[in-house]
């Protein structure tokens, strides 16, 4: 994919997608986050 052929449009969604990856990125590498299998496993002990 060439960047300088996007319209403006898709320049600015994957622009925006980008900075969520980016963010997510530094969530994992900050331990921020937990795997969605520790997550169910903890809602199923609550019911």
């Amino acid at each position: 994919m060439q960047v300088d052929k996007l319209d403006k449009e898709n320049r600015e969604a994957l622009t925006e997608l980008l900075e969520i990856l980016t963010e997510a990125e530094n969530d994992v590498q900050n331990g921020r986050v937990r795997p969605v299998s520790e997550t169910f496993d903890a809602l199923r002990k609550m019911l």
